[in-house]
């Protein structure tokens, strides 16, 4: 074989594969996206992705535009039928002749006239297909709308190409720039996926479990809740998902990646725990299951994924930190560095969970999302199957209408019905309300007053449900605000706690107690708890009641306000948190009060709370003052005011705090403080525990020479606070 010849197939076959290559690299992910990009819908109609995907792709790959053209136009077909398809690729075909009048720019300008010509041309088509099909302000408003998000998403659609394509990806890390449009574009491909389903599983949302447990495991809890905001967010405005489905993905890629240092297992076992947590919250009882397969499904991919793989992709979403030596320990300031940014981005991801949370509460269903739901019930039970269906709702449909409105609206706003008046559970009522003739008016009151029970039924276990999604929102931002407060301090370098040479005053304490009569238990709980910065809370509740009943609630009260400030959070946080707790937990009538003094040791500054509390007295030599505060007990309402009353407690001062059972030891109409006060003001006693014993003893001597019995628990606490 001549010499020649060899050469020749060799660089034909070269030749050949070169190509293939380089188009299985570059055009084929092109098509796949463009596939999946012209299936997107959000907000009902609008579908701006795939133009601005082809947009994105002309600007950074113009050699593979025509296959991101064809790809989109093909994908809108898919779901949008001929019509749709015909829309799109005009729209195609209108922003790349604009777009051959900008390839002369470069950089930044041409990426902004690339945007601008996607918008533009989406603007244009749709406007279009508007006049021709009836035109109105509002539509064209949201055309304006769509042309503006499609701009928006081809800078960001280029950005992510950009970083996945460019150099070598897979061996380099993306910096924060680049992981967000990388995660968008990500998110919006699997949105394309649709509606489709293998069995009960809705396939996309299985992938996008899948995509925020992956990034997760391999980027850790900052990637993860990143991951799975920027998927919530995709998939509840394409409407295939309520808002709250941000905060199911965005905590469960939060835990797995917490857990990611336990391994495949910990990341898989996280992104579960916080699937299950949320969906109890968020799904009812027949999406619950479907919710946890598609978790399950999504999150077992964490276990079979190949480990280069994920070593690739920890290259890409992490960085280590500066200074990292053989021996892979970081210097002190540069792992504190890593450790503020953790927080930082823990604290971020729970504020976005806890805001989608406070958002679901306040959706509630109106009449419109309520009528046509039993409409359709009442005629699908009743109507259709009689031979007047046509004459009642065809000839005289308004008549029909107005009169089963007017049942409906009786029966689900629960008001009661008189017979003879006319409402829906009465059957000649209901007779007589017609303007025609019911063959059946028995089985109509009995199905809309059926109906309207389950309606009455549901809106308050809807309130239950969304007054629980409150609560919880409120305390993930509370935890958030605690990040962030931790990572200031870490920051500053502020010492925790004050020395003991810094402090001006001291503080003892003395506690006295009495149960009501024939109880065993006192419902009154006393806490007293040594804080940072050399501070001193000292704490007293009293429970709904007498016995172990109250003494649960005020325990209960008492030991969460101490966890929460030895942990850090500040007097308001620890508050609301404690009374969210008592009104998600509470099956009845439950609640407890809230007497808080926080007295800084170096300073002498004390603060107050009351939350349903009596008043205190602070006595300064022969002087007494009152504080004071009106408020409702911890655990009545969801949303309570946390006032803070500001003192200055000087050396040799004494404070003195009680429950209600010891003012009204007398039975006296006039307010019963005074007493307290005069006592308090004359007495001397040497030691704390002396002066609160000696209190109780004349509160008790009152209440038996009044009516031989204590009518409610009496707890006194006394603390002085000599010169340190």
């Amino acid at each position: 074989m001549p010499a020649g010849t060899g050469r020749a197939r060799e660089a034909g076959g070269r030749g050949f594969v070169e190509p293939a290559v380089r188009f299985a690299r570059t055009s084929l992910p092109v098509v796949a996206l463009g596939l999946l990009m012209g299936r997107v819908t959000v907000l009902g109609n609008l579908s701006p992705f795939g133009l601005a995907f082809f947009a994105a792709v002309e600007f950074l790959l113009s050699q593979s535009a025509m296959a991101a053209g064809v790809s989109v136009a093909m994908g809108s077909l898919t779901v949008a039928g001929p019509g749709g398809a015909a829309e799109s690729a005009a729209g195609l075909v209108l922003a790349y002749l604009m777009f051959l009048g900008v390839r002369s720019s470069a950089g930044a300008a041409r990426l902004i006239k690339t945007a601008a010509g996607a918008g533009i041309a989406r603007v244009t088509v749709r406007s279009v297909m508007l006049i021709i099909g009836g035109w109105s302000p509002y539509a064209m408003l949201v055309v304006v709308f769509e042309g503006l998000l499609c701009a928006t998403l081809t800078v960001m659609f280029a950005l992510g190409l950009r970083a996945i394509w460019s150099g070598t990806p897979l061996h380099r890390a993306y910096s924060a720039e680049e992981t967000t449009p990388v995660a968008i574009l990500l998110a919006a491909a699997v949105a394309g996926i649709g509606p489709v389903r293998a069995g009960p599983l809705l396939l996309k949302n299985a992938v996008g479990s899948a995509l925020t447990a992956t990034v997760a495991y391999a980027g850790g809890s900052t990637a993860g809740a990143a991951a799975g905001v920027a998927y919530g967010l995709v998939a509840s405005i394409s409407g295939t998902a309520a808002p709250v489905y941000i905060g199911v993905q965005a905590l469960s890629g939060l835990v797995a990646g917490m857990f990611r240092d336990l391994g495949r297992l910990g990341s898989f076992s996280g992104f579960l725990l916080g699937s299950v947590a949320m969906s109890l919250y968020t799904s009812n009882v027949a999406s619950l299951a479907q919710s946890m397969t598609e978790a399950l499904v999504g999150a077992a991919v964490v276990l079979v994924i190949p480990g280069g793989v994920t070593s690739a992709l920890r290259r890409m979403l992490t960085q280590e930190p500066a200074g990292v030596g053989e021996q892979g320990r970081a210097p002190a300031a540069a792992t504190i560095d890593v450790a503020i940014a953790k927080l930082r981005g823990y604290s971020l991801a729970l504020r976005e969970i806890s805001r989608a949370f406070e958002q679901a509460y306040t959706v509630t269903r109106d009449e419109q999302d309520k009528m046509p739901r039993m409409f359709g019930s009442i005629t699908s039970r009743v109507c259709e199957r009689c031979t007047d269906f046509r004459r009642c709702w065809e000839d005289e449909f308004r008549s029909t209408y107005r009169w089963m409105f007017d049942l409906i609206r009786k029966a689900a706003g629960g008001a009661p019905s008189a017979p003879g008046s006319g409402g829906a559970g009465n059957p000649d009522g209901a007779r007589s309300a017609a303007s025609f003739r019911c063959r059946y008016p028995e089985m109509v009151a009995l199905s809309v007053n059926h109906l309207g029970e389950l309606e009455v039924c549901s809106r308050r276990w809807e309130k239950r449900a969304g007054e629980g999604r409150h609560v919880l929102g409120a305390q993930l931002r509370m935890a958030s605000r605690f990040m962030d407060e931790v990572a200031s301090e870490l920051l500053s370098g502020a010492p925790a706690v004050a020395p003991p040479e810094q402090r001006r005053i001291g503080c003892s304490v003395g506690v006295a107690k009495a149960n009501k009569g024939g109880t065993d238990v006192s419902g009154d709980s006393v806490a007293v708890k040594d804080l940072k910065n050399g501070r001193v809370m000292i704490a007293l509740s009293d429970g709904m009641g007498a016995g172990p009943a109250a003494a649960g609630e005020s325990g209960a009260a008492l030991a969460l306000v101490e966890t929460l400030m030895d942990a850090g959070f500040d007097r308001e946080a620890a508050v609301s948190t404690v009374n969210s707790v008592m009104v998600a937990r509470a099956t009845g009538e439950a609640f407890a009060t809230l007497d808080l003094a926080f007295v800084d040791l170096s300073t002498g500054d004390a603060e107050f709370v009351k939350i349903g509390a009596c008043p205190s007295f602070i006595r300064r030599g022969n002087e007494v003052a009152v504080v004071r505060a009106q408020s409702l007990p911890a655990g009545i309402i969801s949303d309570i005011p946390v006032e803070t009353i500001p003192r200055v407690i000087l050396p040799n001062d004494m404070l003195v705090m009680v429950t209600d059972g010891v003012l009204q030891a007398r039975k006296d109409p006039n307010p019963r403080e005074p007493w307290v006060a005069s006592f308090v003001s004359r007495s001397r006693w040497a030691s704390s525990q002396e002066m609160a014993d000696r209190i109780l003893e004349r509160a008790l001597a009152a209440c038996k020479g009044a009516d031989k019995e204590i009518r409610d628990d009496m707890t006194v606490v006394v603390a002085q606070f000599p010169p340190a």
